[in-house]
This record gives structure tokens, sequence and C-alpha cells, in this order.
């Protein structure tokens, strides 16, 4: 296979994966129709088993919202790959949470960061297949 298919290859694979997470998301927003205000109770960031614990190691941020919904209380984690995205403990957030299941919860920050992320994507794949066609 030359080049030119393998980019293209690796190309179909990454939208394949953006589309399915694209899709996952959408449905979760579907049943997830009622808003509750969450508070950040909770933030760590998750190291691999073999990951040092260093400020220079990524990791994953963990984030527990605490709300309540039909007199209940409830709390959920989020797994959060950006410290752009994660909460910090006492910020208060609006969820949407599902009514069948109030532990399943939605939000919208997420999705738009997907797609900017799947934009981003999009335009450095065209640029490559571009590049290697006109053989720049």
């Amino acid at each position: 296979m030359n080049t030119v298919g393998m980019v293209c290859m690796l190309a179909a694979g990454l939208w394949l994966i953006f589309f399915l997470i694209l899709v996952r998301r959408l449905r979760l927003k579907r049943r997830c129709t009622v808003t509750a205000e969450a508070t950040c109770i909770y933030r760590s960031r998750i190291y691999g088993r073999n990951e040092p614990q260093t400020p220079e190691t990524h990791g994953v941020i963990e984030v527990k919202w605490q709300y309540e919904y039909a007199g209940q209380t409830y709390t959920v984690t989020e797994d959060a790959y950006s410290a752009f995205m994660a909460g910090t403990p006492g910020a208060v957030r609006l969820l949407k949470i599902n009514p069948d299941d109030p532990e399943e919860f939605f939000d919208d920050d997420g999705i738009v960061l997907l797609f900017v992320f799947g934009f981003m994507a999009g335009v450095m794949t065209l640029a490559a297949i571009a590049e290697l066609l006109t053989g720049a």
C-alpha cells in the first residue's frame, strides 16, 4: 500500500472513531432531558499503573459532581481528559440528567470540544492528503 493509501486508511479510522463517539453522545443527550444544578465535590488526577506521578505526566482528571433530583442526592463521576474541561471543588454547573436513570448525565461542554477536535482533525487530514496528491 502506498503512502496516500495509508493516509486515507488512517483518516477513515479517525473519522470512524469521531463518528462513533458523536453518535453515542447524541443518544445520551436525547435521553438526558432534565437540568440539574451540580456542585463539584472532588477532583483528582488518576495516573496509569506504571506512569510516574509528576506534573509533566498527563493522566486523567477524575471529577465528582453532586446534585439533587426528585428528593434524592446523587454523586456521579466524570473523567475529564483536559484540565480545561474539569471542574474544581465548589464549582457549580448545570448538567442534563436522565429522569429514568438519574445517575446518567450529559454535559454540553464536552460535545463542543468534540466538534472542535473533529474539525481540527478533518482540516489536518485534508491538508495531508492534498500535500501528498500534489507531491509538494
